[in-house]
């Protein structure tokens, strides 16, 4: 279980300069939590759904689909976001599991975008992933999908590409316990 105070101490907090911009308590006893970022605040929402307890029940990260980018360009923010997010909401324990889908996600470029690497790394775009399932994560992100899925020891992680009050978003979302 992974409370509120584990994540808001976190490096995904620090770093994004994440804030509380309200607090809604619902009648169920649990409470909804909206955050924002430091940065690029017009295109992420952050909303966390706590028990009584202040244990994490669901984590979503809302990211504006047209500041992501697409297969041929990838917004490297939003790459850095997303992984650092699902690194960071995740429990420690599952950190192994984790850690092919953060590391493919942060290096995964889109067809048209020059990355410059030490020693002429090789960097895949959406479309040279082996791995069927992380090729279906990557290509959710980039808006290929409309949606792609994975559990780790009772956790859901989902990424959905919805549109909410006429806005293309991406939806990374953790559910807890599901």
């Amino acid at each position: 279980m992974i409370t509120y105070t584990n994540v808001k101490y976190s490096d995904f907090f620090s770093f994004f300069n994440v804030s509380e911009i309200g607090r809604k308590k619902l009648e169920n006893g649990c409470t909804v939590i909206s955050l924002k970022p430091g940065g690029f605040k017009e295109f992420i929402d952050i909303t966390i759904h706590l028990n009584a307890d202040e244990i994490l029940q669901e984590c979503n990260l809302w990211l504006d689909r047209s500041w992501i980018g697409d297969e041929q360009a990838l917004n490297v923010f939003a790459k850095d976001i997303a992984k650092s997010f699902i690194r960071d909401f995740v429990h420690p324990d599952m950190q192994n599991e984790v850690a092919p889908l953060v590391d493919t996600l942060f290096k995964v470029r889109g067809g048209n975008d020059i990355v410059l690497t030490r020693e002429n790394a090789e960097v895949p775009t959406v479309h040279d992933i082996d791995s069927s399932n992380l090729r279906m994560m990557v290509e959710t992100f980039a808006g290929l999908n409309d949606s792609w899925s994975t559990r780790f020891q009772g956790t859901l992680l989902s990424f959905e590409n919805i549109k909410k009050d006429d806005n293309n978003l991406l939806r990374i979302a953790f559910s807890y316990g599901a």
